[in-house]
């Protein structure tokens, strides 16, 4: 088992590195040459900046039983059918039942968002939400080690 990090603007690659380490589980984290990132313990990947390069990079090397941590969709439709964990960073795990809702969501915003309507705020991320996140990655952690 290993854990694949889609670190592009995850806010919680800290906490996925140190739960790695504590089970002796190997984690790379894949981003593309824009992002500066150096983590003690980890292996990094860096691709170029075309669009989804880490996503292809990803869904190539990941194998069955791995761990994927993304905020991407995309990327976790891709991977379920090879049977990689997903998860994302609020601990919330992709499942292949609901998949389909998602992307139809996601393609409904951008929709939205491309005629001028949708104007989603971003909230500040909580301590709580990197809290879920930890209990659910360790918790897949105990159940598939």
């Amino acid at each position: 088992m290993e854990i694949w990090v889609d670190a592009d603007g995850c806010p919680v690659v800290k906490e996925a590195c140190q739960i790695a380490k504590k089970n002796n589980l190997p984690i790379t984290l894949c981003k593309n040459d824009a992002v500066n990132l150096q983590v003690n313990g980890a292996k990094i990947i860096s691709l170029d900046v075309s669009k989804d390069a880490v996503d292809f990079y990803i869904v190539t090397h990941a194998k069955k039983g791995d761990i994927v941590i993304t905020q991407d969709f995309g990327l976790a439709a891709m991977l379920l059918p090879k049977n990689v964990i997903c998860l994302n960073q609020d601990g919330r795990l992709y499942q292949v039942e609901t998949m389909d809702l998602l992307l139809a969501q996601r393609h409904d915003r951008a929709k939205e968002r491309k005629n001028g309507r949708y104007h989603g705020k971003i909230k500040k991320r909580q301590a709580s939400q990197n809290e879920a996140f930890v209990n659910a990655l360790q918790n897949i952690i105990d159940i598939h080690l």
